[in-house]
């Protein structure tokens, strides 16, 4: 009895307690794993340029070139002062005031075509307590910081504006040809998806950078939700980036082809939390690790045991006895 009283009162423990801060992050280039130990995000972004999309085409071409290099950025080489530390606060607390970072770790690569980088830091500041239950404001997660970061000569954030941005412009330049041409040129652009007027170009890629996430301001309530039951676990999920496109279509003497050229930078963002939090707005809700009513449950549990315990042990005692009236009688016969 003893026994199973107690291996009962440790499961529901384990479930009670630990099962919400359980979670699982599903694949995702840009990551926000929130509980009850903090906020995490990792970011992994690529610009790909010349990329194929069958069957429409087959083969693309790249704007231009950018330096190859390989960066890597860790702790006080990270923070403390320097101009990644320093821009990141001051995007995020654009969003959410109190909003500040730790544990910030960078790697950036190129080689010589596309680019990649890695970013990993926590976000504190952002939550706050109310009855059993924790608020976290996620308004941050739409930051953008548009500067340029330079990291051993290297600029890291506004990669294409740095470095393909001059051809772009050259290309942007041009125009159809007339009708009737010997040689025809149909020259076309698309902005995420959107054709778009060459003259609009210029002022496009001026303003991309890689940490810019201004398509992330609707509030997480909107964002597409993923129930993990599997896991204890619920994900919202959206996208990010932006895709530049350049088609010259070539008609001479009826043969027609086509040359395309395009800058591909795609995020697919996700915010991991616990199974019971709810969204609202901006501000993600979930139960506290130890919540006030788990306590309350454990010792109704308790109680409940003790109780049922205390009374089978008094009705027991008091059935073993022998009843003083019978004894009477039997000793004067």
């Amino acid at each position: 009895m003893k026994r199973e009283t107690t291996r009962f009162l440790m499961s529901a423990f384990i479930l009670l307690v630990l099962l919400p801060a359980l979670t699982l992050g599903v694949a995702a280039d840009y990551n926000v794993n929130v509980s009850n130990g903090g906020v995490t995000v990792k970011i992994s972004g690529d610009l790909l340029q010349g990329v194929p999309n069958p069957p429409l085409i087959n083969s693309s071409d790249p704007f231009g070139q950018i330096p190859v290099f390989n960066l890597h950025l860790e702790g006080m080489n990270a923070s403390s002062g320097t101009p990644l530390a320093t821009f990141l606060n001051a995007a995020l607390r654009e969003k959410t005031p109190a909003a500040s970072t730790d544990q910030i770790v960078f790697d950036a690569n190129s080689n010589g075509t596309n680019y990649h980088y890695s970013l990993k830091f926590d976000v504190t500041g952002i939550s706050t307590s109310r009855a059993d239950t924790r608020r976290f404001d996620l308004s941050w997660k739409s930051f953008t910081v548009s500067d340029d970061l330079k990291t051993a000569g290297y600029n890291v954030n506004t990669v294409l504006q740095t470095y393909l941005q001059s051809r772009i412009l050259q290309l942007a330049q041009l125009s159809s040809s007339p009708p009737r041409s010997p040689i025809t040129h149909e020259l076309a652009w698309w902005w995420n998806g959107r054709k778009v007027d060459r003259q609009s170009i210029g002022a496009l890629a001026s303003d991309t950078s890689m940490l810019n996430f201004t398509s992330l301001t609707s509030p997480v309530e909107n964002w597409k939700i993923i129930n993990d039951l599997d896991h204890a676990a619920i994900h919202y999920e959206a996208r990010a980036g932006f895709n530049l496109t350049f088609a010259d279509r070539i008609t001479e003497v009826g043969e027609v082809g086509t040359f395309w050229t395009n800058a591909i930078y795609y995020l697919k963002t996700t915010i991991d939390a616990p199974w019971d939090s709810v969204a609202s707005g901006d501000i993600l809700i979930i139960g506290s690790s130890t919540p006030w009513s788990t306590w309350l449950m454990l010792a109704t549990i308790i109680i409940s045991v003790v109780a049922f315990a205390a009374i089978t042990f008094l009705e027991r005692r008091f059935r073993g006895r022998p009843r003083v009236g019978r004894r009477i009688e039997k000793t004067r016969q």
